[in-house]
């Protein structure tokens, strides 16, 4: 670490300690007692967190220790571990078809090449998913409603006719087409066009 950091972490700290000896009042004396105890593993989180070097997930690391913080030493330090490949699978899956809101504008960092290429990851998004029907109407339009057992509610965007629905249990596949776009594969043969509601 270097010595830069190690200067800025201990302001920080030293900040936060103080911040909270402002508060001293509202505060009960063993809530005060667990803040100070933990100081030592929020620096080391932080300092965890910010050796890893894609952005998204440092920031989320950065994130997690922040909520963790006054829960006391263990959370604050299992925050720092980065989430297993399958639960971050599971939140893709859950929030899959949602918009996405947007990064914030930001000036591009000057990345040294090495460390740029290091940052690349391998696509691993959920491109679709298969989920069982819940239900399937027609809203007044003539466009078609699709619920799916995991509370996902899907509308029609393009305005084609579909002559046999089916039923509820049945699996439908939902997947990313071009350009932002989601297909509801009703059936082997039939697709259409929408777009998730919530």
């Amino acid at each position: 670490m270097h010595k830069v950091d190690r200067m800025w972490l201990a302001a920080r700290a030293a900040s936060v300690t103080v911040i909270g000896m402002t508060a001293l009042p509202a505060l009960s004396l063993p809530a005060l007692a667990q803040s100070t105890a933990e100081a030592p593993a929020v620096v080391q989180s932080i300092t965890q967190c910010r050796e890893i070097a894609n952005e998204a997930d440092r920031f989320a690391c950065y994130d997690r220790v922040a909520g963790a913080i006054g829960k006391g030493e263990a959370a604050v330090n299992q925050a720092a571990k980065p989430p297993t490949p399958e639960a971050r699978r599971e939140v893709e899956r859950r929030e899959f078809g949602k918009p996405a809101t947007p990064p914030p504008l930001a000036r591009p960092a000057q990345v040294p090449a090495k460390r740029a290429e290091a940052q690349k990851p391998a696509d691993t998004r959920v491109k679709q998913i298969v989920a069982k029907l819940e239900h399937i109407s027609r809203i007044p339009d003539g466009r078609l409603l699709i619920v799916t057992a995991n509370d996902g509610a899907w509308v029609q965007t393009d305005h084609e006719k579909f002559q046999n629905l089916p039923r509820r249990g049945a699996e439908i596949m939902i997947r990313q087409g071009a350009m932002g776009n989601f297909l509801c594969d009703l059936d082997r043969w039939h697709a259409a066009r929408c777009k998730r509601l919530d």
